[in-house]
């Protein structure tokens, strides 16, 4: 599960095993899609795109139920949320958060 509670103890790493049925691959590569949202999202909070940034939320919500990605999934809703309202003072530490989260997990075995 991808919900942040496989950490290693004095890491910050953030090390996760695939859900039963799912390829290890298929998992890595769902992670590196999850970052080209992470850039897309920054990009369409700097220019207040808040469309396109609840599309990404709400990519991100979807997908991560299906990857057992809990953290993921509470994110893009949140994301989406923020986005509805046009809450910009919102977005800005979701996207922080995602950015921390994405950049510390690692697929076990890789």
């Amino acid at each position: 599960m991808i919900d942040g509670t496989n950490t290693f103890a004095g890491t910050d790493v953030v090390v996760v095993a695939p859900p039963p049925g799912i390829p290890r691959q298929l998992l890595v590569d769902y992670l590196e899609r999850c970052r080209r949202n992470l850039a897309e999202l920054k990009e369409a909070v700097a220019s207040r795109d808040f469309k396109h940034t609840g599309v990404v939320g709400h990519r991100l919500k979807g997908s991560g139920s299906a990857y057992g990605a809990n953290r993921l999934t509470e994110l893009g809703a949140l994301i989406e949320t923020a986005s509805a309202r046009q809450a910009l003072e919102e977005l800005g530490p979701l996207v922080e958060g995602l950015q921390d989260f994405l950049g510390r997990v690692e697929v076990a075995g890789v």
